[in-house]
């Protein structure tokens, strides 16, 4: 299979006016639309999601109303003979980031490449624009096909919606810039939203301005000026913001250039303030988090992003300070809005679409940007401190030994696999311990005593019920682990010294928010155990816990044997059992890619489990 990354992108300065024909400030993310695709011998194409299942449909279908409509429109402006089989990924759908130019994009490219059509940046940007417009009835401008097919990872766009042109605005090396996405937890889509409307009036206030015209940038400024008044007030207030807010992208270019970054947050305010008073776009909640997001100490500017009808607010910070801002930012939205799933990140830029590769990546060492999700601060190794030890199990496998013993007590070569575990726990730098248990755990308190055997001070948390990680997880106490990261272990494993220290070294060398440990198995096994794929630099994509044969996507599954960021009990206590009955922390873990926090797969020897099996093999060699 091929692969293409369509990135998501944000507008600092221009809103609401490249339908207009206004120019435009924008620039790329480093998180979008992910799409594995190879063709198909007929013109049938099926599409499968995550989020929403599977699709297959003919090339000229379309259901409006149908979530696989962006691959549909696609089909229907390019018009290729041959269809595909792709598999699509994409987090903060519908959130104001231009998901859906991010997703037609990838289509319309994965389907000219199996059809062997030759696609221009200018010609990909217009097939984006038709499919949205003509096909889904979107009354939208250039800005969001324009930003993602041109984007530059260290570069603002000035971007010309009339002639296409591109300018890219060198960051300032001395620039002491960061960009934070704050998502207010509510999506929307813009043609159910008031955005058509808008446009509708823009395009009346044109016509009335000027004989002739259609759109308010064929209208000269100083013709504004002395018409106005005759303009009914609704119509009068969407041309004021069209004229002040290109004026407002013209300088925005000049003080990026000059690396003035408090002027440029002043525009983002004005910007923003004139979408709320002008033209009337902004929600409660949208500009209640903008209010809020402007008030943090270290924020330059804020303003909504995309249409204004809900989904994210864009801030302009002071890098020192934006990871410290967005904990302050989740911390008062969630005080006062604790039912919405918002998020706050630290955003990394990211490069335009990416060209389709001639297969996917092989595996390989390196690292790659993400997103910094809410809290998390630049990392040390002494950072993480606190481990949870899974040790509630009964051992089916084990038995009939842990009858009467419990099983991370098993002895190898005298020494019980809790004893490893905890070793190679002190070993990695770890402090304090949380011992979840059930069976026979009066044994485990005895075993482990206060734990300064090991230098570690240590908790004990029971498990009522043995329904799955997850949840015993959830049984662990938080007052002492709710705000920093925490390491993850199972107890049955018979561990090297350096093994978790090798997990905390990576973690801290990559900046990722989720680290896990890998291993090879055979393919039989993956079915009891995990699935994870993983890209080139170790990345994790997805994972997927005791798969079905055909949902195997790699030879790799993962060890219990994890590093989680504070956030991690959010998305647990969301998570729903399984067929099984079980909560599993690897649905929370797979929630958490999809919403863009970065998982880092790190490949190890496969740590040996006690089994009777192994212990006989022991004792014949």
């Amino acid at each position: 299979m091929k692969r293409i990354f369509s990135p998501y992108r944000i507008c600092p300065i221009g809103a609401h006016v490249d339908h207009q024909g206004g120019a435009v400030l924008g620039r790329t993310l480093s998180i979008g639309t992910t799409l594995d695709y190879e063709p198909l011998d007929s013109n049938e194409i099926r599409i499968t999601s995550d989020q929403f299942g599977e699709a297959i449909f003919f090339i000229d279908e379309i259901d409006h109303a149908h979530w696989v409509r962006y691959a549909q429109a696609a089909a229907n402006v390019l018009k290729p003979k041959r269809g595909m089989k792709a598999y699509v990924t994409g987090s903060l759908i519908g959130s104001g980031l231009s998901s859906s130019a991010s997703v037609g994009l990838a289509y319309l490219k994965a389907l000219a490449d199996v059809n062997d059509i030759d696609l221009t940046a200018e010609h990909l940007v217009q097939l984006d624009y038709e499919l949205e417009r003509e096909q889904l009835g979107l009354q939208n401008g250039l800005l969001d096909p324009m930003a993602i097919v041109y984007g530059k990872k260290d570069a603002l766009l000035f971007m010309d919606t009339v002639t296409g042109s591109v300018k890219p605005i060198p960051d300032s090396p001395s620039t002491d810039a960061a960009w934070i996405v704050a998502y207010s937890g509510i999506s929307r889509e813009l043609t159910k939203s008031g955005f058509n409307i808008r446009v509708s009036e823009c395009h009346e206030a044109a016509s009335l301005l000027k004989d002739g015209a259609h759109i308010l940038g064929d209208v000269p400024c100083e013709l504004f000026e002395e018409t106005k008044m005759s303009l009914p007030e609704n119509l009068r207030r969407r041309a004021t913001h069209f004229f002040a807010e290109t004026e407002r992208v013209r300088q925005g270019a000049k003080l990026w250039e000059e690396a003035k970054l408090e002027e440029f947050g002043q525009l983002m305010n004005q910007s923003c303030a004139s979408s709320i008073n002008n033209y009337r776009s902004g929600s409660e909640i949208l500009i209640e988090l903008h209010e809020l997001v402007s008030s943090i100490c270290g924020i330059y500017g804020s303003r909504f992003s995309g249409g204004g009808y809900g989904g994210c607010v864009i801030a302009l910070a002071q890098r020192s300070l934006a990871e410290d801002a967005c904990a302050e930012i989740v911390e008062r939205f969630a005080e006062k809005h604790p039912e919405l799933a918002s998020k706050v990140f630290v955003a990394e830029m990211g490069d335009g679409i990416s060209p389709s590769s001639s297969t996917l990546p092989l595996l390989g060492a390196g690292s790659g940007e993400s997103p910094s999700p809410a809290g998390r601060r630049d990392r040390d190794e002494g950072e993480i401190k606190s481990a949870i030890l899974l040790a509630a199990g009964r051992g089916k496998r084990q038995r009939p030994y842990t009858d009467v013993t419990p099983k991370p007590l098993l002895e190898v070569n005298g020494r019980a696999t809790l004893d490893y575990v905890l070793t190679a726990v002190t070993k990695a730098g770890m402090e304090r311990v949380c011992i979840v248990t059930n069976h026979l755990e009066e044994k485990i308190f005895e075993y482990v005593g206060d734990g300064s055997k090991w230098d570690l001070s240590v908790t004990f948390a029971h498990q009522s019920e043995l329904r799955g990680n997850g949840d015993a997880l959830l049984c662990a106490p938080r007052k002492w682990i709710s705000h920093e990261p925490v390491m993850v272990v199972a107890t049955d494993y018979i561990l090297e010294e350096s093994s978790l220290l090798e997990l905390v070294q990576a973690h801290n060398k990559h900046h990722a928010d989720i680290t896990m440990s890998l291993k090879e198995c055979p393919i039989e096994e993956l079915t009891v155990r995990s699935s994870v794929d993983v890209d080139a630099d170790w990345r994790v994509k997805r994972i997927i816990e005791k798969p079905k044969r055909d949902e195997i996507m790699s030879p790799y599954a993962a060890s219990i044997l994890f590093i989680f960021p504070p956030i991690i009990w959010k998305y647990l206590s969301r998570v729903k059992a399984s067929e099984r009955g079980e909560i599993e922390m690897q649905s929370a873990v797979q929630r958490m890619i999809e919403d863009g926090y970065k998982a880092l797969g790190v490949l190890q020897p496969v740590p040996q489990e006690w089994t009777p099996e192994f212990i006989n093999k022991m004792e014949v060699e």
